[in-house]
């Protein structure tokens, strides 16, 4: 009989993902940037090395994960029932936008704890997840480069109703929080996950990235009509369409989250921290030594820095 784990074919999808990053290391026209630790951190490793790159690691981190939730929400069952409402809730802010550079421990410490903010009291596992941005010369994100990464979380959150999910991060937008990326598109998003279905959104917060974002500027109609603001110009929103990854959007990716391991990218509140907790037993009781890790992830002697 398939597992919990077996039916979020995390697996499957992370073998096509290794395929595909073997492909792009050897095709990428900016594979002169990769050095033999970067070919490295590719091949198989260690159980308990998470690194977020590693297409091996999310198959372990992914069956580890499967295994607390399908205990907690399945009574150890095979995910096709769960016992209680669950909802798949987005969360995207324009604050979370960086460089496609990677990002340094501070960096990744506020983006967490903004993006974390409308959870706070809430039982939920959540996952940090880049979406990277191919043409983010529109809008607010003016910058020479025309690239850009939305650091976002997709979270399973219970023990609340939809509507009220919904309204509690209503008044948080009112606040400033969960700010939107651009005119039209939405920084927030909650759905009740379907009987059957909970495997796979498992699945959709654990495997790698798979598709690159384009922002497009299209004219506002409303019943046909163009809108149009009061200098007499039609007003204009923009429109977000997604394809899969290129070898170099891959590999800008790939730049983006090398230093960064899954445990890490990993949040949890209320009945969610034991879960979380466990599952880092599980994966790693200590963390080995980081390989090629810069110094700026280190945390110096006496503090987290």
């Amino acid at each position: 009989m398939p597992s919990f784990f077996d039916n979020s074919r995390i697996a499957y999808w992370q073998t096509i993902e290794r395929s595909r990053m073997l492909s792009t290391f050897e095709s990428s026209r900016k594979r002169h940037k990769l050095s033999p630790v970067d070919r490295h951190r590719i091949k198989p490793q260690r159980p308990d090395q998470l690194r977020a790159v590693n297409s091996h690691s999310r198959i372990n981190w992914g069956r580890i994960v499967c295994g607390e939730l399908a205990r907690f929400f399945c009574d150890g069952g095979d995910g096709t029932d769960h016992n209680q409402e669950i909802l798949f809730v987005t969360l995207c802010d324009r604050a979370c936008v960086k460089s496609a550079d990677g990002l340094t421990e501070v960096e990744l410490s506020e983006i967490k704890e903004r993006l974390r903010y409308g959870l706070r009291g809430l039982n939920y596992f959540a996952v940090v997840e880049p979406a990277l941005y191919v043409n983010w010369q529109l809008g607010h994100h003016r910058r020479a480069a025309k690239q850009c990464i939305s650091w976002h979380i997709h979270a399973l959150v219970w023990g609340i109703t939809k509507k009220k999910m919904q309204k509690r991060l209503r008044a948080l937008k009112k606040r400033g929080w969960y700010q939107k990326l651009e005119r039209g598109s939405k920084p927030t998003s909650v759905k009740p996950i379907g009987l059957g279905r909970l495997p796979r959104a498992v699945a959709y917060m654990i495997k790698s990235p798979a598709f690159a974002y384009r922002v497009s500027a299209v004219d506002c109609i409303v019943n046909g009509i163009e809108v149009i603001d009061e200098h007499g110009e039609v007003q204009r929103r923009f429109k977000q369409s997604k394809w899969p990854l290129r070898h170099g959007e891959r590999l800008t990716l790939y730049f983006a989250m090398r230093y960064l391991y899954l445990d890490d990218l990993t949040l949890a509140g209320g009945q969610g921290r034991p879960m979380l907790a466990n599952a880092k037993r599980l994966a790693r009781p200590r963390r080995p030594p980081s390989l090629g890790l810069p110094n700026r992830y280190r945390r110096p002697p006496g503090g987290r820095g």
